[in-house]
């Protein structure tokens, strides 16, 4: 069971960086993760309409400037870390508001779920660590769904059990292209 869920996040790993830019004051993450910290340089969030009873809004923090204006262009960068957090609120299309989500790294019976990854691109832009996280809450403090929206929160989560990561988000609304995602390339 883990390994499918592994893998459909993996391509997530690959299709969400692709539909974010901007960027926040106050993105913070304390802790490693199989050893590698991320220091938080670029973050952003953005909401994704499935069509479901089950639509996300989801913020995504890298150690890398410029997020935005390299994803949308199809550029993925060697040596960058990237950190999603994807938040779900059964029957509310695109209304997951502030409250606690917890974390349902292999399913949930929760009403707001929050799925967290954590992923590591090496030299050649192959990717090198990869870890959901295995159990913990998101607090998603504010939440303005306007195109000059923010999300604000904090999170408190554990990865394999053993890896202790604490942070914050206070992220700006990105706006996401239209129609198909870029192909990407290693530069």
């Amino acid at each position: 069971m883990h390994t499918t869920i592994g893998r459909c996040w993996r391509s997530l790993a690959v299709l969400i960086p692709a539909a974010l830019c901007g960027c926040g004051p106050g993105n913070t993450l304390e802790g490693k993760i199989d050893g590698q910290a991320l220091s938080v340089r670029d973050a952003v969030f953005f909401d994704q309409s499935s069509g479901t009873p089950w639509d996300k809004l989801l913020v995504a923090m890298s150690d890398r400037p410029n997020l935005c204006e390299d994803l949308n262009a199809g550029a993925i960068h060697p040596e960058t870390i990237y950190f999603y957090i994807v938040l779900s609120q059964q029957g509310t299309p695109l209304g997951p508001w502030p409250g606690d989500y917890v974390v349902a790294y292999s399913g949930g019976t929760a009403d707001k779920l929050a799925y967290v990854l954590f992923d590591a691109f090496g030299s050649t832009c192959s990717l090198e660590n990869q870890g959901p996280a295995s159990s913990g809450t998101v607090s998603l403090d504010e939440y303005k769904k306007e195109s000059s929206g923010v999300m604000r929160g904090t999170f408190d989560l554990l990865f394999h059990d053993t890896d202790a990561v604490k942070g914050s988000f206070d992220v700006n609304r990105c706006a996401t292209p239209a129609g198909t995602l870029p192909s990407f390339t290693c530069r």
